[in-house]
């Protein structure tokens, strides 16, 4: 005798599902607010879950942390860690994905130094400071004055300054932070050191007088 065949189909999903992230700014200082936007997706037996943490140590756990359901707002200025993980109907579950959040909203404080009445070449030191992302960069500048300046390093925070012509100047001293927020700070050079039938003095270095950028404060 015959019998009817019988079927039965067994839906097997032995496959984590994938999340990714819309976050452009991964382990960079920036200086506004943030949003990351979780996409999860699961091919087989569908997603359960998406869940994710924040935290200072880059250790909390994804999967007992909160539910996604919208992007996720950073407004704090700090280095936060944002952890995420997706879990499918099958159990598997996708290995947690790591992004570090770094917003330093604060300008750094520029210090140029005291003010100077000097004869001859000196060295003038920043005493700037940031107490987050930290400083990324120096400018030296004339703002004012009849001579020229002369940097020995525009762009360090130390630096040697002479000028070519009896006069008072004002030097301003740009900083910059490494999430692009500046600051401005000057210092008045009283110059004697050209005598009469000297010539051009101290110095034929280029003329570093610059404006200076300050970045722009975003």
């Amino acid at each position: 005798s015959s019998s009817d065949p019988r079927s039965s189909t067994f839906d097997t999903d032995v496959t984590a599902p994938e999340t990714s992230d819309n976050f452009a700014h991964n382990d960079e200082w920036v200086n506004s607010n943030q949003s990351i936007t979780l996409t999860p997706s699961d091919a087989t037996s569908g997603l359960a879950s998406t869940k994710y943490c924040t935290d200072s140590a880059n250790t909390c756990e994804a999967s007992a942390g909160t539910s996604y359901t919208v992007p996720v707002s950073f407004t704090s200025e700090a280095i936060t860690y944002f952890r995420y993980a997706s879990t499918d109907n099958a159990g598997n579950v996708q290995t947690t994905i790591s992004r570090t959040v770094k917003i330093d909203k604060t300008a750094p404080t520029a210090g140029a130094g005291s003010d100077q009445s000097k004869d001859a070449e000196f060295t003038q030191t920043s005493t700037s400071s940031d107490s987050l992302s930290g400083i990324n960069s120096y400018l030296w500048s004339k703002v004012s004055g009849s001579g020229t300046i002369t940097f020995g390093s525009a762009i360090l925070a130390e630096t040697t300054i002479s000028a070519d012509a009896n006069d008072e100047y004002v030097i301003r001293l740009t900083v910059t932070d490494r999430a692009g927020n500046s600051d401005t700070d000057d210092f008045t050079l009283t110059w004697t050191g050209v005598t009469s039938g000297s010539g051009s003095g101290t110095g034929t270095g280029s003329n570093n007088n610059n404006t200076g950028s300050n970045g722009g404060r975003p």
